[in-house]
């Protein structure tokens, strides 16, 4: 059973942003059904990893895009994409050091950032820059 379902409250209609964000959803899927699975202590570190090399991928697609319509929100929406990376960091960091990690409450935070993120940060771009699509 999935943790997040995709459904088109999620879609920006901006098919390459789309597709990343059904990789970070199916990332997120991966990291829940392993703790499910009673994995989580094997594939934890290895999921994350994958999901912070591809959310940097996606985040830097992203922002060069939107510098090249010279979006008006470009910091802010910047500044949303550091807090986020170096919150994972952490949880990186702690999770590599043996501290408590909760991989639940992990998995919580990584669901409800991401569809707040994109329900209300993503789509602030796309109603504002609608029909300048990336190339």
């Amino acid at each position: 059973m999935a943790f997040i379902d995709w459904s088109d409250q999620f879609g920006t209609g901006i098919e390459m942003f789309d597709d990343h964000h059904r990789q970070l959803v199916n990332l997120i899927n991966r990291l829940y059904e392993a703790i499910q699975a009673g994995t989580a202590a094997n594939q934890f570190e290895q999921i994350l990893n994958e999901l912070s090399d591809y959310v940097l991928y996606h985040f830097n697609t992203e922002e060069h895009w939107m510098k090249s319509i010279s979006y008006s929100d470009l910091a802010a929406h910047e500044q949303e994409h550091y807090r986020f990376v170096k919150r994972l960091l952490e949880i990186q960091r702690d999770y590599h050091e043996k501290k408590v990690v909760k991989p639940l409450e992990v998995v919580s935070f990584l669901k409800n950032w991401l569809a707040n993120h994109i329900q209300v940060v993503d789509k602030q771009y796309v109603v504002a820059h609608a029909g300048r699509l990336p190339a």
